[in-house]
C-alpha cells in the first residue's frame, strides 16, 4: 500500500487558500493554534530517515484467501513521518483495492485528518475520503469537506470549508462546492466559492483559479481601498502576469472618484547579466485640471564583468504638481528635484571609476527654470587608495571631471584633482592618522559665468590633517550589575590656508548641514566649487556604559567642539561669515536603562553668540503588551521647531488604538494627525484609520480614510496601513 501520494496531494489542496498568508506582517504568535485536531497522542514515532517500509499493525489480522487480507482492532500504518490509524482494514490484492472502516486518522508534518470512511487502489493511485475533517499545521488552518477523490496529480474536493479561526468561532472562512486541484500545473480551481465574515457571505466567487504551490501564475492580487479629501474614493485594482521565468508585469486601474481612471504599469526582468524595472503611470484627461498627466520610471543594471557595470535610474514626470496630488505625504510633495542618471561604473581592490550623465526635473511649483541644478553631460570620476609601504603608507587619488549644462544660465566644464598620503599608525587602543592631501581645480567658463573677468579660474591649495583616538575601559557594579564604562577621547586637527575663492562659479556646491560628522571632515561643502579655509582643532569625548555578558549599550553620551585658531573666510555667494573663535558645542545622549525608557538628545550650542542652533529629543515609553508612547521635539534656527507625539495602546489582547500628532509650532499649523483603531483575533485583524496631512508644498491639507480587512492564512484587502503607521510611530509593530 501506498499512502504517500495522497497525503501530498491533500495538504497541497487544503493548504492552497493559505499561500498569502506568509506575505503578511501580523504577529500571530500571541493566538493560541485553533487546533481542532490536536496531535494523536497513540500516534508512533516516525520511522528512521531513509526507512521507505510501510509498517503495518494490528490486533488481528485474517486471510479468507489468497488474495483478501481483513485487519482489525487499532490497526496502523507507518511509512517515514506519516501514520494513519483506523478500527478496521480490508485489503484486495487481487483488485489492488482497500478499505478502510470506522473513523480513519492520519497525521504527518504538516497535516492531520479525520474521516469516516476511506478507500482506495493504490496501483491507480486512486483515493477517496467521506466527511474529511482536517487540519494544516502550519498555516494553523482548519476544515472540513464532504467528500475527498485523488487520483495521481489531480483531486476533487466536495463541500469544502477552509478558516484559521476555531470551529465554534468562525470570524471568516472560505467555502466552495468543488474544489479541483492539479499538482501538474500547481492551479487550483473553485466553482461556486464565496468568502463569509461569520456567517454572511461577503464575496462570490462563480469561478476562480488559485495557486497551490510557489510558482507564479498570472491573476487578480489584492485591491486597495481608501477615500481622501484630494482624490475622493481611491480603489486600485492590480493584475498579475507571469509572462515568462524571468520576466512578468502587473497591469492596473486606479480610479480617483475626483479625477477619472489612472493607468498603471509595472514590468520586471531578469537576464544572466541584466535586471530591471520599469514603472510608469497614465492619467487620461485629469477631471479636475482637464490635462494628461503620468510618472514613468526606469531602474537598470547591466554586468559586463566582476568589476564593470553600468547602472540607469531615469524618472520623468508630466507637471511639477504630480506628487503633491497623488503621494500620501508631506515627504512627496516637498520632492524639489526629480534626478535620473546613467552610466558606467567599475571597481577593484584599490580603485572606483565612473562615467556618467545625470539631469534633473524640478518638481517644485514655486521655482522657475533657473533654479534647476546644473546637468552633468558628462561626468567622470576616478579614486584609487592603496598601501605603499605595507601598512605604513597609503596613497590615494580622487579626481572628477564634469561638463556642466542648463537650459538658462551658461554652460562650464570643471576638473578637481585631490591627491593624498596617509599615515596610519594604529594600536589595540589608540590610533593616529596623519594626511597630507593637494587640492587643484580648474575651470573653462563661457562668458556669462566668468567671475572677474577670468574664463579659466584655477584654485590650489594643500590639505594636512591629523586625526587621533585612544579608547579606555574599565569594569563597575552598578545596580546589581557588572558592567564595562568606557572613554573614547578624538582629537582632529585641521589646516587649510587661506585662498580667495570667490572668482569660482558655484555650479553644483551647497554647505552642509552642520553636525559631530562636520567637525572631522576636510571640508564643509559638497562639490568642488568651495574648499573651506581651516586652522582648527577638534576636541572630542565619547562615555559609553554598556552591559559586560550582552555588551548592550546602556548610555552613551559625546561632547565635540572645534578651537578656531583663525576664522574661515570661505563662503558661498551672499553668505555673511562671521568672526568666531569656537565651532557651535555638540552634545548627544542616548540613555536606555531598561526596555521601558529610551531617551535620546542632541544640542548644537553656539556658544559665542549664546543661543541654540539646534535643539532635538526623543522619549520612549514602552507598556504593557507591545504598548508603546513616543514624544519628541525638533528646532533648527529659522527653518523649523516641532512637536511629534505618537501611542499605539493595546486596550486587551484585541483593541489597539493608534495615534499621531505632529505639530508645527513655527507655523501654528498640524503637519499630520492620524488616529484609528486596531481589532485582532487569533485568525483576522481590522484596520481604520482617519488621517490629516499636508499634501502641498504651500501647506495645503487633505483628509483621507483608510481600512484594511487581513484574513490569516487568506490575504489583505483594503488600503495596507502597514508603511504608514511604521513611519509614523516609531517602534510600532504588527
Amino acid at each position: 500500500m501506498r499512502i504517500a501520494p495522497f497525503t501530498i496531494s491533500l495538504t497541497l489542496a487544503l493548504a492552497a487558500p493559505g499561500v498569502a498568508s506568509a506575505l503578511t506582517a501580523t504577529d500571530w504568535v500571541q493566538c493560541v493554534p485553533a487546533e481542532v485536531i490536536p496531535p494523536f497522542a497513540d500516534a508512533s514515532p516516525p520511522l528512521p530517515e531513509g526507512d521507505d517500509s510501510t509498517l503495518v499493525g494490528a490486533e488481528r489480522a485474517q486471510y479468507l484467501d489468497r488474495n483478501l487480507t481483513v485487519f482489525e482492532g487499532d490497526v496502523t500504518l507507518n511509512r517515514g513521518k506519516q501514520w494513519l490509524a483506523t478500527p478496521r482494514l480490508v485489503y484486495d490484492q487481487a483488485k489492488d483495492t482497500y478499505v478502510a472502516d470506522g473513523e480513519v486518522r492520519f497525521q504527518d508534518p504538516s497535516i492531520r485528518f479525520r474521516a469516516a470512511h476511506m478507500e482506495g487502489e493504490p496501483g491507480q493511485d486512486l483515493t477517496r475520503l467521506d466527511d474529511v475533517t482536517f487540519q494544516i499545521i502550519d498555516l494553523e488552518g482548519n476544515g472540513h469537506a464532504s467528500k475527498v477523490v485523488m487520483r495521481g496529480q489531480k483531486g476533487t474536493m466536495r463541500d469544502a470549508l477552509y478558516s484559521s479561526c476555531p470551529p465554534d468561532h468562525r470570524q471568516w472562512s472560505f467555502r466552495g462546492n468543488t474544489i479541483r486541484i492539479n499538482r501538474d500545473t500547481g492551479v487550483g480551481t473553485v466553482t461556486n466559492g464565496a468568502l463569509y465574515l461569520g456567517r454572511v457571505p461577503v464575496f462570490y466567487l462563480p469561478w476562480a483559479t488559485f495557486p497551490i504551490d510557489e510558482r507564479r501564475r498570472s491573476g487578480f492580487l489584492a485591491p486597495t481601498l481608501a477615500v481622501s479629501g484630494a482624490n475622493g474614493a481611491d480603489v486600485w485594482v492590480p493584475y498579475y502576469l507571469n509572462l515568462a521565468p524571468n520576466y512578468d508585469a502587473t497591469l492596473s486601474l486606479r480610479y480617483l472618484g475626483s479625477r477619472g481612471v489612472m493607468y498603471g504599469s509595472e514590468f520586471r526582468y531578469l537576464t544572466e547579466n541584466s535586471n530591471g524595472i520599469f514603472e510608469g503611470n497614465w492619467l487620461p484627461n485629469d477631471d479636475r485640471l482637464g490635462r494628461d498627466r503620468g510618472f514613468a520610471s526606469l531602474e537598470h543594471i547591466t554586468r559586463f564583468s566582476p568589476y564593470w557595470q553600468a547602472r540607469a535610474d531615469l524618472n520623468n514626470v508630466s507637471d511639477d504638481r504630480y506628487f503633491e496630488d497623488f503621494g500620501s505625504s508631506l515627504t512627496a510633495a516637498s520632492t524639489r528635484l526629480l534626478a535620473s542618471s546613467a552610466g558606467f561604473y567599475g571597481r577593484g581592490k584599490y580603485w572606483n571609476a565612473s562615467l556618467s550623465a545625470q539631469i534633473w526635473d524640478l518638481t517644485d511649483p514655486l521655482l522657475d527654470s533657473s533654479f534647476e541644478p546644473f546637468r552633468r553631460l558628462p561626468r567622470v570620476q576616478f579614486s584609487w587608495e592603496q598601501p605603499v609601504l605595507g601598512d605604513w603608507l597609503v596613497a590615494g587619488l580622487k579626481s572628477e571631471a564634469v561638463a556642466f549644462d542648463h537650459q538658462v544660465k551658461a554652460d562650464a566644464r570643471r576638473v578637481d584633482l585631490r591627491p593624498y598620503i596617509q599615515l596610519p599608525f594604529e594600536g589595540a587602543s589608540w590610533y593616529v592618522r596623519p594626511e597630507l592631501a593637494y587640492r587643484f581645480t580648474a575651470y573653462s567658463l563661457d562668458n556669462s559665468l566668468k567671475v572677474n573677468g577670468d574664463k579659466t579660474p584655477i584654485r590650489s591649495l594643500p590639505i594636512a590633517s591629523i586625526d587621533a583616538g585612544m579608547f579606555f575601559e574599565r569594569p563597575v557594579h552598578w545596580g546589581g550589575e557588572d558592567l564595562i564604562h568606557t572613554l573614547e577621547p578624538r582629537l582632529f586637527y585641521l589646516r587649510v590656508p587661506g585662498n580667495n575663492q570667490t572668482d569660482l562659479p558655484i555650479l553644483d556646491t551647497q554647505e552642509l548641514t552642520f553636525g559631530y560628522g562636520q567637525l572631522f571632515r576636510s571640508n564643509r561643502f559638497t562639490g568642488a566649487d568651495r574648499q573651506s579655509e581651516a586652522n582648527q582643532l577638534t576636541f572630542a569625548v565619547t562615555s559609553r556604559l554598556m552591559q559586560t555578558h550582552s555588551g548592550r549599550e546602556l548610555v552613551s553620551a559625546t561632547v565635540a567642539q572645534a578651537l578656531l585658531f583663525s576664522p574661515s573666510r570661505t563662503a558661498l555667494p551672499g553668505q555673511v561669515v562671521g568672526e568666531r573663535d569656537l565651532s557651535p558645542l555638540v552634545v548627544e545622549l542616548a540613555v536606555n536603562l531598561n526596555d521601558r525608557w529610551t531617551l535620546t538628545s542632541a544640542q548644537h550650542i553656539d556658544v559665542d553668540q549664546g543661543f541654540t542652533e539646534l535643539s532635538a529629543f526623543r522619549l520612549q515609553y514602552r507598556f504593557l503588551e507591545k504598548g508603546l508612547a513616543n514624544l519628541s521635539y525638533r528646532f533648527r534656527a529659522n527653518e523649523l521647531e516641532q512637536l511629534d507625539g505618537s501611542v499605539l495602546y493595546p486596550v486587551s489582547p484585541s483593541w489597539r488604538l493608534v495615534g499621531r500628532w505632529n505639530y508645527s509650532l513655527r507655523d501654528n499649523s498640524t503637519l499630520e494627525a492620524l488616529g484609528g483603531f486596531e481589532w485582532q483575533s487569533c485568525c483576522m485583524a481590522v484596520r481604520l484609520m482617519g488621517r490629516h496631512f499636508v499634501r502641498t508644498i504651500e501647506g495645503g491639507a487633505s483628509n483621507e480614510i483608510l481600512l484594511e480587512l487581513e484574513l490569516r492564512g487568506l490575504g489583505a484587502f483594503g488600503r495596507r496601513t502597514g508603511s504608514l503607521l511604521e513611519r509614523a510611530i516609531l517602534g510600532y509593530d504588527r
